[in-house]
């Protein structure tokens, strides 16, 4: 079984990806299961959780979008939490 790991969608805010599980039978690939989806924001914490979450090379490229800094800033009492 593989996966494949698709960047939904991608801003200078936040980030969705989505994990799909599948295996290949010669040129088809027939998808098992549901897909995986998980947000990020572009705040401390959520920059925190893509990178303990998100392997390269999809780390390095959300990042490259995102720059050196965040952009969404953290509201004392929010509580985050991942898409499933």
């Amino acid at each position: 079984m593989e996966t494949k790991t698709i960047i939904e969608f991608l801003d200078e805010k936040s980030v969705s990806i989505v994990k799909k599980n599948f295996i290949r039978d010669g040129e088809t690939e027939y998808y098992i299961g549901d897909p995986h989806r998980c947000s990020y924001l572009n705040d401390e914490q959520g920059r925190e959780l893509l990178r303990e979450q998100v392997p390269d090379p999809y780390y390095s490229a959300i990042i490259e979008i995102w720059g050196d800094h965040p952009t969404v800033f953290n509201e004392p009492d929010r509580e985050v939490q991942a898409i499933r």
